[in-house]
Order: structure tokens, then sequence, then C-alpha cells
């Protein structure tokens, strides 16, 4: 049996969007997975860069497409993150590329921080 989508009038709750026929439970949120933002794609794509790679390996790894390589390693060359090493036609991190992954990471760390205090502090308030 396929997964299906759950009509309102199948169940006494409000409308549910996905249901697993390997997960007995209805589930009123879609399937957990998580889309990557354009930022997050480039700085992976640099960080596979780093030690140099080929054209496939980064699409391997970067988990895309060869449409959507394509589109992602255009950008990354002209902002100057990513250069093409002549004859072995290796793509490698450039020293902007390198900082652009650092800041980045310092970043979503910073985002992580910020939301682990905010949850805090709205417990904290919520148990007053």
């Amino acid at each position: 049996m396929k997964n299906r989508v759950v009509f309102a009038q199948e169940i006494a709750e409000p409308v549910c969007f996905y249901t697993s026929t390997r997960v007995s439970k209805v589930t009123m949120e879609e399937p957990s997975r998580k889309s990557r933002g354009f930022v997050d794609i480039m700085a992976h794509m640099v960080r596979v860069c780093q030690g140099g790679a080929k054209k496939t390996h980064i699409m391997y790894r970067a988990n895309l497409s060869y449409e959507m390589l394509g589109r992602y390693l255009k950008v990354l060359l002209e902002y100057g993150l990513v250069e093409r090493n002549g004859p072995d036609g290796l793509y490698r991190a450039s020293v902007k590329g390198v900082g652009f992954v650092k800041d980045y990471e310092d970043f979503k760390r910073l985002a992580e921080l910020y939301a682990e205090k905010r949850v805090s502090l709205l417990d904290a308030v919520g148990q007053s």
C-alpha cells in the first residue's frame, strides 16, 4: 500500500496533509524533510571544493541535479568563491570561499544559539 493523502472527511481532526503506511499515527504535517536554502547549498558546495573536486563529485556530494549544479557553479564562479584549476579541471575553494564558509558556519551557530535562548525564555515566561 502506498502513502496517501487523508481527507478531512475521513478523520475527526482538522485537515491532515500526510500519512504513511509504515506509521500508524496520522500527522498534521508533511513528512519531515528539511529543505536547504540557496546559501546552504552554496556553502556545502564550497566545502566540497576545499580539497579540489570534479563536477560530478560536487554534484553527488551536494545532492544536486546536473542542471542545478550548473546554475550554482556559475554563481560561485561569478562571486569568486570557487576557482577552476587548469588542465585537471578541478574546482577549488578560493580564499574568499573559505572565508564565506567560516562566516556562514558562525552565523548558523549564532542563529541556533538564539533559537535555543528564545525557546528557554518563552518557556520561563510561560511558566510564571
